[in-house]
């Protein structure tokens, strides 16, 4: 019941009241309001994990490696992304917060992420093996400017994986992608491979300026059938019909250093019974056998023998140790080799040989030599056949130059006219009788009034020599009258030795610069190095040599001569010979007075 106050007042007190109960009431419903939506905020709903991977999937270690796994667990907002990790055998292989530590060779085995939530796995297979890689070459030497090189990477054992990974550690000089070097600039630098195990080789490249005047060293390589033999140059035990790259490392590490050619007379049976291309050696022939030839009718009187064993190497591993070593390519054209030989020949090299390499091209070797059975030929050859001369001796060298003049031709006919002289090399060696080669070159070469017009008789093709090269070799004597024999063992070696080069090249040398000079041609030498016959083997292993043959060296500078092609890279070393600038591949460099004297010279000059 509600009462009325008089005059209003206790209505007006009744409704304050009233509606203090009422706002007491709105603001306690309030509270308890808000009390009660704070107590049932809904809690998250559990994420559980899906899916787990482990990154990378395989992986290869040498012992006592290490390398970091990564598990990626799926949903990202999964509650509980937290793994263990285990390995399947922990004897080869360890693993701890997804790091794998490599114990002993085995596997593969697997590292396994197992999810607390859910027990999701995935696993990556861990192999374990002790691995080298072996890179060829191990050192490269180009002037810039040569075409890029491809690198051979093999890992051992051929039961691992094969892959490699390549850098360079000075990209400003050379660059490599997947095996293959571009020379950038001149200057040093490291190519690595490595493998998947973490094993690496490398090869230091060495790029020089291009053009350079300086005389170029370069190097002959012995026979495959004498001394050491095929085991200096080539793995054993070979499939000639399937192997790729026939080198041995070491050899062609060897061979860096030289700028010049190598002059393959001694691979390429320069004086053989070789006539026919069809007679050569194969690519895929048996090379630490040779093969039988039969010596042609055509020829017979000039070998004592009806066959004979060429331990020649194809053409085709020459060009490809001239493609992978970035040298030019000498090449001796068998002395009794028909027209269709030289021709089949320059389209070959023409073909396979890298065009930033030249080719030098010479007939035969030493035709002048009377000790081998191509001088004879020559001879007979010059006197049936009226070439100019006062007798068969100077007859013979007239038939020799006219050979070669015609070899020219078809490497010519092959490699076209703009290529003489620049890619194509042609060269006409002489030693023995100088005036020989003198009156050959000027009534064949030329038509025997001065060295300007042709001969239109002898030489209508306009062919002429880009090279002249000599064989200045040191020893066995003194002297050409042959008075004092060196001695290497002899406590004056170096002595008598030096001032033999010195005789050498008042009596020797000085006339070959005239005949290079009368014909404007730059002169050279084919071979050349100490010839003791008389403990040659003390004398090439004496540390006294080194001065000796940069002596040597630099008694070429005032003459200008183009190259000095030593013989021979290597060959054994004996009493009566030893050839070789090192006495095999496995000779350490501290050991070989003579290569050490050659490299530095080339590295010098530059």
């Amino acid at each position: 019941m509600v009462h009325y106050c008089h005059r209003g007042k206790g209505l007006t007190r009744m409704k304050n009241t009233q509606l203090s109960a009422l706002l007491l009431l709105v603001l306690l419903t309030g509270c308890s309001s808000c009390s009660s939506s704070s107590s049932s905020k809904p809690v998250p709903a559990n994420v559980s994990v899906s899916s787990v991977s482990v990154s990378p999937a395989t992986l290869n270690l040498a012992p006592s490696k290490t390398a970091q796994l990564t598990a990626t667990v799926l949903p990202p907002n999964a509650s509980n992304p937290s793994v263990t990790w285990s390995s399947s055998d922990p004897s080869i292989a360890t693993v701890a917060n997804g790091l794998v530590t490599a114990i002993a060779p085995g596997g593969p085995l697997s590292i396994t992420a197992t999810t607390e939530d859910g027990g999701k796995t995935a696993d990556c297979q861990v192999s374990v093996a002790v691995s080298a890689v072996v890179l060829s070459p191990n050192a490269l030497g180009v002037p810039l400017g040569r075409n890029p090189i491809a690198l051979s990477a093999a890992v051992v054992p051929s039961t691992l994986d094969q892959s490699v990974t390549w850098s360079s550690d000075n990209p400003s000089v050379a660059t490599v992608a997947a095996g293959v070097v571009t020379f950038v600039g001149t200057g040093t630098a490291t190519i690595t491979a490595t493998d998947s195990y973490q094993a690496s080789d490398i090869c230091t490249v060495t790029v020089w300026p291009a053009g350079s005047t300086a005389m170029r060293i370069g190097t002959n390589l012995w026979n495959f059938g004498w001394g050491n033999g095929w085991a200096d140059y080539v793995a054993p035990n070979l499939d000639w019909g399937t192997v790729t790259n026939p080198w041995l490392p070491a050899f062609l590490t060897d061979m860096a250093p030289f700028s010049g050619p190598i002059r393959f007379m001694d691979w390429g049976l320069a004086n053989g019974v070789l006539v026919h291309w069809s007679d050569r050696m194969q690519k895929t022939d048996n090379h630490y056998k040779g093969k039988a030839v039969l010596v042609d009718a055509s020829i017979a009187k000039y070998f004592s023998n009806p066959s004979s064993t060429d331990s020649s190497v194809a053409y085709e591993w020459m060009i490809d140790l001239c493609n992978r070593t970035g040298k030019d390519m000498w090449v001796n054209v068998p002395a009794f080799s028909d027209t269709d030989y030289w021709t089949q020949l320059a389209k070959l090299i023409h073909d396979k040989l890298d065009p930033s390499l030249r080719c030098y091209v010479e007939y035969a070797d030493e035709t002048w030599n009377g000790g081998l059975s191509v001088f004879q030929y020559t001879l007979d050859q010059g006197v049936a056949n009226s070439f100019p001369g006062t007798n068969k001796w100077y007859q013979g060298g007239a038939w020799s130059v006219w050979n070669s003049l015609n070899i020219f031709k078809a490497f010519q006919d092959v490699f076209g006219a703009d290529a003489m002289g620049s890619r194509v090399i042609r060269v006409l060696a002489f030693s023995g009788n100088f005036d020989i080669a003198d009156q050959a070159y000027y009534n064949v070469m030329y038509d025997g009034t001065g060295t300007t017009n042709f001969s239109p008789k002898w030489n209508p093709n306009n062919q002429k020599a880009d090279l002249l090269a000599i064989a200045p070799y040191f020893g066995p004597s003194d002297d050409a009258a042959g008075t004092g024999v060196l001695d290497g063992a002899d406590p004056n070696i170096a002595v008598r030795f030096q001032a033999n080069i010195d005789w050498n090249y008042v009596h020797y040398i000085s006339n070959a610069i005239i005949i290079a000079a009368k014909y404007n041609t730059p002169l050279g030498c084919y071979e050349g190095g100490q010839q003791l016959n008389t403990h040659a083997d003390q004398w090439s292993s004496n540390p006294a040599i080194y001065d000796a043959f940069a002596y040597m060296l630099s008694k070429w500078i005032p003459a200008n001569f183009v190259m000095f092609n030593h013989y021979t890279l290597y060959s054994t070393y004996t009493s009566g010979v030893a050839w070789g600038a090192k006495s095999s591949v496995t000779t350490s460099v501290d050991k070989a007075p003579k290569y050490r004297a050659l490299v530095d010279w080339a590295n010098s000059h530059r």
